[in-house]
């Protein structure tokens, strides 16, 4: 008796990876999106798969895309629905200032100010790593990436399907980059990064696989400006779509101008009626966890195993977290508070906070003054006429 494997893979992830099932199964590939056609560049190569003895599940294929099997393989398929995917079509806009335009204002109008604040309080630069990086720029960057990821997911807290993934991810992005395949969008204070974007390049089509920002800066709303970022870029360079993936999040929906659903292909041999019959039953389990998603089934797992795991790690602490806020203080007392400034390195102030002092008072960095009040632990902040008071606290 034939026993069946069977095999999964990613379209958008696998199409550059050595031994992806697309450059396995496919003879080509190729997109429509309104107008416009393309391929996507599948590259024909030799693989150690046993054909006979196995089922292939290519998930995550966007409608817009036509896949045609390798006729000499001998293979069959069949298509079911997936989760729904998001995406930002650039297609009838001639220019960056003409998308802006087609935005609703007030969300034109969030994204201005933001961008105002962000540059009024730190010197911001940003880089395309597209074609060309060095290993030591390409360490750095990968690794100040993991680290924001990781910090963001401690902050929620969840686990990271990026990082379970993250040696196989370091692994091929050095040599894709280098080939134009995919790329490192870098936005730096100063020298340090702030936001990175790893994406995968298809023609015309840039897709932001994972990305992440140091949640110091969490009140600039670097999430956003990350992506209005790309869209320039794509914009400036001939690019028709913004692929965000899947994903039911609400900066994607607040982006999106392009819904569609996603499919999975499941391959398998012909003439075998146990591989038809497994293949459809993989099928058919992929359609119902899409729909158990568009149902918000997975959100609330998710909400639930957070809360459980919050519970467990506030049993296990000795007493309530520290924290600092904040504070409004009357301007008739700052004098009388003030003591002689320190170094913010010399204080116990998280960063967060000092930028989030930034971003209410649009002053730089280098223009604030940290006085220590008596206690030892609070702090007046000053900058641009303002003035709070950081106030060390505890969780109750």
């Amino acid at each position: 008796m034939i026993y069946y494997k069977n095999i999964k893979g990613a379209f958008l992830l696998d199409v550059y990876k050595s031994q992806g099932l697309p450059s396995i199964l496919c003879s080509n590939v190729s997109y429509k999106i309104g107008r416009h056609k393309g391929i996507f560049p599948i590259e024909e190569q030799s693989s150690s798969v046993n054909h006979k003895r196995n089922i292939f599940s290519l998930s995550y294929i966007p409608e817009y895309v036509t896949t045609e099997l390798d006729e000499k393989k001998r293979f069959k398929s069949n298509t079911f629905k997936s989760v729904k995917g998001y995406s930002v079509w650039l297609g009838e806009y001639g220019s960056f200032k003409d998308f802006l335009a087609s935005m609703q204002a007030k969300r034109r109008q969030a994204l201005s100010r933001s961008l105002r604040r962000l540059d009024s309080c730190f010197d911001v630069n940003y880089h395309m790593f597209h074609g060309n990086i060095s290993e030591d720029s390409y360490n750095y960057l990968m690794d100040s990436l993991k680290k924001m990821i990781a910090k963001r997911f401690e902050q929620r807290p969840e686990n990271s399907e990026t990082l379970v993934l993250w040696d196989k991810i370091y692994s091929t992005s050095f040599r894709l980059i280098n080939e134009s395949k995919a790329s490192l969008y870098v936005a730096y204070n100063e020298e340090k990064p702030i936001f990175i974007s790893l994406n995968y390049h298809f023609d015309k089509i840039l897709f932001g696989y994972v990305s992440s920002y140091d949640i110091d800066y969490g009140k600039f709303s670097l999430g956003q400006i990350c992506i209005y970022k790309h869209i320039e870029w794509c914009l400036s360079n001939g690019y028709i779509l913004f692929e965000l993936g899947w994903g039911d999040l609400e900066y994607k929906k607040w982006w999106s101008n392009n819904t569609y659903n996603f499919k999975s292909q499941i391959v398998f041999p012909k003439n075998s009626p146990l591989a038809y019959a497994m293949a459809h039953y993989y099928g058919y389990k992929t359609e119902l966890i899409a729909f158990l998603i568009s149902k918000k089934v997975n959100i609330h797992l998710r909400k639930l195993k957070s809360l459980l795991r919050k519970n467990g790690t506030a049993s296990e602490q000795n007493g309530p977290s520290p924290y600092y806020k904040l504070d409004d203080i009357e301007p008739k007392h700052i004098e009388i508070e003030k003591s002689t400034p320190i170094p913010l390195e010399s204080s116990n102030i998280p960063k967060s906070i000092v930028y989030e002092f930034l971003f209410l008072s649009q002053t730089k960095i280098s223009n604030i003054t940290i006085c220590p009040l008596a206690d030892g632990k609070n702090y007046i902040i000053s900058g641009n006429k303002m003035s709070k008071k950081i106030v060390y606290s505890k969780n109750n």
